[in-house]
């Protein structure tokens, strides 16, 4: 019985030391287990170059090697002001983005005191701990510093052990260990987010600046901006509204994720974030506007926008509208850089929407002045059919009085009386001269209308200022004016339209005598020179050509008063209107005729000195005429 009970004792101690061996053995295979993943994630940490990336897997990670329910990732913000979610698993993968409070938080207290906070059992425990998610019973969790050269940047963290596990030391040691590696893969790939971030930035901003600059069309340019702006954010919604007086219009463009409701389907709760950056011309975010006291009423619920961010179109610092971000169903923080591509987007879309308006307002421009170009035609053609039915309806009397008149004062039907002949000679005199309004109406309407055809031939100016004189010799004779010719020995033959030189001849004399008192000098002169004359198209070229002048000692014209010369029916002053007859057409067609030649007409006068009218006409003619006839 002796050797039995010694036996079993024996085999007790054996089976103790056995299973020891055995404990210690899975000990060791978990611990080799959690070595080997911890140095499979160090691999990844030293390879990967996304720093969300990793903090998603080192969220995901900590929560599989410890066996918790969550993990999660919260780091400082650059100033120190707020701590962020970066990554989560679990049931709280939907807070991430959201600010995490600083108190009353276990990752707050971690980096407000740079210190491990384990609660092995949650409920017990006298300061009341819960989880970061409001929908989740806390039972047990760890949270440990994430430290660098001394300072605390975030926290590492797991919630509540799945069923039938728990957060023993070992746990513990080697989430600690876990967090160490993290810090240093945040160090190096802080750097290397940042810079890949610029370079991502820079890159949207050339995509979007070349799309917005290169289209004009209003919609374009914003369906472009909200596409690439929402996308690269990985907002849940990007929309434009733009500003009619005090009010922002409907979304004018917008963008937003499959599962998530466009804008317009219900009744948008930060709209008062919007009108207060239009007001305020500054950019407004929010992390969560549940909080926000600028939202009367708050949102309503989680299905809602709960983070919000609105920056003002600026145009010469006026608020034209505002580009709008929103996460619906989770909080988030905009980072900093996020905040800056927004601006910055926001000052290229002003020039853009600008440019698109000013393109859109000289179509419209473009089009009403068709319309006018097509009124403005109809009312020419009725405007020839008007001067072509008055030309034949007073030519045809006038022509008869002015005949029947000169027949009378001939004797045709027996000799007149002093009295008789001076109203018939009256008659004759204004017949000729409304004519002669009619016809310079009616030459100057074909002017307009383009359609007066010059007659090319080879044109004497010598002989026609002879011609011209000659006709005029009683009424230059009954004023007594001297005339002096001092034309140049060289011949002075033209390329022109002889009636047209003629009618310019007869006007620039005729009024040359008209407005000089009796007595007064006359001074016709003509020269060949080459002469600078217009090319078209704003150009100017030397060209050989005759300069023909006359010059008086009459009245003169105020400097001020010489604009006005050469316009329809302009003349100089009323007083003069009643003392001297004229129309006011004959300056007017002597320009339009010294210009169709491809010449210029000109005036060099001041008031009580007399007056020079000039004109130049082109040896060879108008550029790109026929052959001389």
């Amino acid at each position: 019985m002796t050797g039995t009970t010694t036996l079993l004792a024996a085999l007790a101690a054996t089976l103790g030391v056995a299973i020891g061996l055995l404990r210690s053995l899975r000990r060791q295979r978990r611990h080799v287990a959690h070595l080997d993943k911890l140095n499979e994630i160090n691999q990844v940490l030293l390879t990967e170059r996304n720093l969300r990336g990793v903090l998603r897997l080192v969220a995901e990670n900590a929560a599989q090697i410890i066996g918790t329910d969550s993990g999660y990732v919260a780091l400082l913000a650059p100033d120190g002001s707020r701590l962020v979610l970066e990554a989560a698993t679990g049931p709280l993968a939907t807070l991430v983005g959201s600010v995490v409070a600083l108190e009353g938080t276990m990752p707050g207290e971690v980096v407000r005191t740079s210190q491990r906070v384990v609660l092995l059992d949650a409920p017990r425990d006298p300061r009341g701990p819960r989880s970061l998610h409001a929908g989740v019973t806390l039972r047990a969790a760890v949270a440990l510093p994430l430290m660098l050269k001394g300072k605390c940047i975030g926290a590492l963290g797991v919630e509540n052990p799945r069923r039938g596990g728990a957060l023993g030391t070992s746990a513990v040691d080697l989430l600690r260990d876990f967090a160490s590696h993290t810090a240093l893969a945040i160090e190096s790939l802080q750097a290397v987010s940042a810079l890949g971030a610029r370079e991502r930035r820079a890159a949207l901003l050339n995509a979007l600046n070349s799309r917005i600059r290169q289209s004009l069309d209003l919609q374009t340019i914003l369906e472009s901006a909200v596409r690439e702006l929402g996308g690269a954010l990985g907002a849940s919604r990007c929309f434009v509204r733009l500003r009619r007086g005090t009010d922002l219009l409907a979304a004018a463009s917008e963008w937003h994720t499959p599962e998530v409701p466009s804008v317009s389907a219900h009744p948008d709760p930060t709209l008062p974030l919007q009108l207060a950056s239009v007001r305020e011309r500054r950019t407004i975010e929010t992390a969560d506007a549940r909080g926000d006291e600028r939202i009367p009423g708050g949102v309503p619920d989680a299905a809602q926008p709960l983070a919000v961010l609105v920056a003002p179109i600026l145009l010469r610092g006026d608020a034209i509208g505002v580009v709008c971000f929103h996460q619906v169903g989770t909080a988030r923080f905009w980072r900093e850089d996020e905040v800056g591509l927004v601006d910055e987007v926001a000052a290229e879309l002003a020039v853009g929407i600008a440019n698109a308006r000013l393109f859109r307002s000289a179509e419209d421009a473009s089009r009403e002045l068709a319309v006018k170009i097509s009124e403005l035609e109809r009312a020419s053609r009725m405007k020839a059919q008007f001067l072509a039915n008055m030309s034949h309806e007073l030519r045809t009397p006038l022509n008869a009085v002015i005949g029947f008149s000169e027949m009378l004062l001939l004797g045709a039907h027996g000799s007149l009386t002093a009295d008789q002949t001076d109203a018939l000679e009256t008659v004759a005199r204004n017949g000729r001269h409304l004519l002669g309004l009619v016809n310079d109406i009616l030459d100057l309407s074909k002017v307009e209308a383009g359609r007066m055809e010059l007659h090319l031939t080879l044109t004497d100016v010598r002989a026609l200022v002879s011609d011209v004189l000659a006709g005029m010799e009683s009424l230059v004779a009954a004023k007594e004016h001297a005339i002096v010719m001092e034309l140049a020995a060289e011949p002075l033959t033209v390329r022109a339209d002889e009636l047209r030189v003629r009618q310019i001849l007869l006007n620039l004399i005729s009024n040359a005598v008209k407005f000089t008192p009796r007595g007064g000098q006359i001074i016709v002169r003509g020269v060949r020179k080459p002469m600078v004359l217009p090319a078209g198209g704003g150009a100017h070229e030397e060209r050989d050509a005759v300069w023909v002048a006359i010059s008086d000692n009459g009245i003169g014209i105020a400097v001020q008063d010489q604009s006005r010369l050469f316009t329809e029916f302009s003349q100089v002053d009323a007083s003069h209107a009643r003392r001297y007859e004229g129309t006011g057409l004959g300056l007017a067609l002597c320009k339009r005729f010294v210009e169709l030649h491809g010449g210029q007409i000109g005036v060099e006068s001041s008031l009580g000195h007399g007056s020079t009218f000039w004109a130049v006409l082109p040896v060879d003619g108008p550029r790109g005429a026929g052959k001389v006839s």
